[in-house]
């Protein structure tokens, strides 16, 4: 089991060297304005310090390696199945990681080794640098598809002509000055010659991989070249070698020329804009070599095997896999042809950066925010990173500072930094980007192994230079406290406060609540923070209109003298039966609920028509009427007796809409009195009995309905006057188990009603 876990851990720190995000410098160290390394950011960054000189290794140091698309949450997670922590690789794996990929996925490494350093300030506005340094520079480029057909993609046609690498080695002689021309501009420049050391690069032209069931076969051509201690192909012999000719063989004949250039803005006081372009330059390789490669071969794959041919004992075996297949693909290496290398010259750019900043300072330069852009330029490749930072500068000596960074759209990356030195002496600085917060725990019986598990990767940078004329200032200056409050006058932003009146770290009186309103003379102390600059000048909520509810809570902040006593919690005239009169003036405090809308101005019922039915419940509310008809006029003896009548002299056939000749005779005396009335209207309302289907009684109700207002339009009665509807079954009088019962619901009934 241990042995698994180890291999697991193994796997996990493969990918995640591979899996760091680049970074030439730490991007922190952009928001540690003491730090001498700071001019490799931007040439127009001066030091705190006077003089600094940086040591041989220890001076500054950055390592990282890094690429554009993994993480270690695309690599090792949890199997659902198993509850076992894998890789990609595992045959319980999704198998679509290399989908989630960019086309062309580019892997880094870089390393900066200081090997001398110093600057010094010339009067007040002038700082000079000096630096030399060692570089080691690498990038392979994987196209995207080749990750499918490790993940075992059923691929036919792949494009593999993105397959590249380089690398590169040289020593950097740097010589820099920056001037602050006035309050707002500082200006630098960096002047650098570059000695390289040696040079690698492969790049295909073209390189297809057609594929079948059965077989694959890979064809495409490139080209290699090499330079510096490598010639041709073949390592010189350094065994017995003479010190002159070492020296004959490192001496600097691989020259190139870089330069950068930067600015610091101030349009404000507390506000800077920075920009620089760095490392803009290229090397010219005279001991080089170069040549043609040509790939064409038949590939029948690495033999039958199944997962299972490698477990033993429950534990993957990794190394007999790699084993068998490594045995196997040998017999393959004759398909790659490389023509003899001839010596030949070249020249290579460098790999360049666009850096623009952006800060705010606070509290005289003591707290600082700010984003910091890095645009990377490598062949016709770009990377690009975002940094949110926060600086901590109580002085010269000591700064701290924390980002957050988003690498190529992708957040959750923390940095921090610190840079600190005791008075004039040695300055230490230390920094990391990219720090790992998330953890997935692989248990190996009684060891837990911690892999970082969303995190991009770890860049990290230290340094150590001497120093002087950091805290000159400071010895200097006997600091006095003119207020007695406890806080030197340098640091103490109210610096006239009154004699034992409590203060905070910055000099300023205590303001618990936060109403602006100091402590000493609030006399509310407990003021809610939405109640803020709505209080008066002894911390106490503002109440304008004087009705007892202060101005953060009144939602009629205008209330008048009359309508003081009848407010409501939010200051408002309460009324108190809702029907939008304020109870100061309503004189019918008790109107319901349905009534609402149906008041005068004093909150009394309206009654249009006087008859005493208010208008919330007259039907007729312009015409005078009776409580027994809802306010309408009572309908005439005469024309309930014709209604009567008509309902009860209607006959019908089953299943049929054709008003019987009996009906005539009732229907007619119906239609006389109703055009007698024109003020009324007559309600038609067809039923049926439940034979049929609803559809067809719901049909069948309306024709009949129908038939007896198109026999009292023939008679003269206006449509205006007639409301026709149709029921179906839904409201039966009787029975329809029986003949009988089913006869009284095949009806139509009639109701009159007063129409105003």
């Amino acid at each position: 089991m241990m042995k698994r876990y180890n291999k697991i851990f193994v796997i996990a720190c493969l990918f995640m060297f591979a899996g760091w995000v680049q970074a030439q410098q730490v991007n922190t160290l952009y928001f540690l304005e003491n730090a001498p390394m700071r001019h490799t950011i931007n040439p127009a960054f001066q030091p705190v310090s006077k003089v600094y000189i940086t040591l041989p290794a220890i001076g500054y140091t950055s390592f990282w390696a890094g690429n554009n698309a993994f993480n270690m949450g695309r690599l090792v997670f949890n199997d659902p199945i198993t509850n076992q922590t894998i890789t990609a690789l595992h045959p319980n794996a999704q198998g679509n990681l290399w989908k989630q990929l960019p086309k062309t996925t580019l892997v880094n490494a870089d390393a900066y080794v200081n090997l001398l350093g110093f600057g010094f300030r010339i009067k007040d506005s002038g700082y000079f640098h000096f630096n030399l340094a060692e570089r080691i520079d690498a990038h392979v480029g994987i196209p995207n598809q080749l990750f499918g057909l490790v993940f075992g993609e059923s691929l036919t046609n792949v494009d593999l002509s993105a397959l590249n690498v380089s690398a590169s080695v040289y020593t950097e002689l740097a010589l820099g000055y920056s001037h602050i021309i006035n309050d707002q501009w500082t200006v630098g420049g960096k002047v650098k010659l570059l000695s390289g050391q040696a040079y690698a690069d492969g790049r295909l032209d073209n390189l297809m991989l057609h594929s079948s069931p059965k077989e694959a076969y890979l064809r495409g051509e490139g080209e290699l070249a090499f330079a510096g201690l490598i010639n041709g192909a073949t390592l010189p012999d350094f065994s017995g070698m003479a010190v002159a000719d070492y020296l004959q063989l490192i001496k600097p004949t691989e020259l190139g020329a870089a330069f950068d250039l930067g600015f610091t803005y101030k349009p404000i006081e507390n506000l800077q804009i920075t920009a620089s372009v760095t490392d803009l330059g290229f090397i010219h390789w005279k001991n080089a070599s170069s040549g043609r490669m040509y790939i064409d071969t038949t590939f029948n794959g690495i033999g039958d095997f199944t997962y299972s041919d490698y477990v033993q004992d429950g534990v993957f075996q990794l190394d007999s896999l790699l084993s068998h297949a490594g045995n196997t693909l040998v017999g393959y290496a004759d398909a790659l042809h490389v023509e003899p290398l001839v010596s030949d010259k070249f020249t290579r750019m460098i790999t360049a950066n666009l850096n623009v900043g952006i800060d705010a300072n606070f509290w005289k330069n003591r707290v600082g925010v700010g984003v910091y852009s890095r645009t990377r330029f490598y062949n016709q490749h770009i990377t690009e990173e975002v940094t949110l930072g926060a600086a901590f500068r109580p002085c010269n000596w000591f700064n701290l500072a924390a980002s957050y960074s988003f690498i190529n759209g992708h957040g959750g990356n923390l940095g921090a930094a610190m840079s600190f030195a005791f008075y004039d002496g040695i300055m230490f600085t230390v920094a990391a980007d990219y720090i790992p917060m998330i953890y997935a725990k692989a248990d190996a019986n009684d060891m837990v192994i911690p892999i970082p598990y969303k995190t991009s990767g770890v860049n990290l940078s230290f340094g150590m230079a001497i120093v002087a004329g950091t805290n000159h200032r400071d010895k200097k200056v006997k600091l006095r406290d003119s207020d007695r409050d406890g806080v030197k006058d340098p640091f103490d932003l109210c610096p006239n406060t009154p004699r034992r009146v409590k203060v905070d770290m910055v000099g300023c009186p205590l303001d618990s609540d936060g109403d602006g309103v100091p402590d000493y003379m609030d006399k509310c102390e407990a003021t809610p923070a939405a109640a803020y600059g709505m209080v008066d000048s002894v911390g106490c909520p503002v109440d304008t209109d004087m009705d007892g509810v202060p101005d953060y809570l009144d939602l009629c902040p205008e209330t008048t003298e009359e309508e003081r006593p009848f407010v409501n919690s939010y200051g408002c005239p309460s009324d108190s039966d809702g029907d939008g009169v304020t109870d100061n003036i309503d004189e019918c405090p008790d109107t319901p609920e349905e009534a609402r809308g149906y008041v005068d101005s004093v909150g009394c019922l309206l009654d249009r028509d006087g008859d005493l039915v208010p208008d919330y419940l007259d039907q007729c509310p312009d015409t005078p009427g009776s409580w027994k008809n809802m306010g309408c006029p009572e309908i005439k003896q005469e024309l309930t007796k014709a209604v009567e009548e008509a309902m009860e002299g209607v006959y019908f056939d089953t299943g049929k809409s054709t008003i019987k000749k009996q009906s005539y005779k009732a229907l007619d005396e119906l239609a006389k009195v109703l055009k007698q009335n024109p003020n009324h209207r007559l309600h038609i309302h067809g039923h049926t009995d439940n034979v049929g289907s609803y559809k067809l009684n719901k049909d069948l109700s309306l024709r009949r309905a129908y038939a007896v207002r198109n026999y009292l339009r023939k008679k003269g009665v206006a449509d205006s006057s007639m409301i026709v509807e149709g029921f179906a079954y839904n409201k039966p009088v009787a029975s329809n188990s029986t003949a009988s019962g089913r006869a009284k619901n095949r009806r139509v009934e009639l109701t009159i009603t007063y129409q105003e």
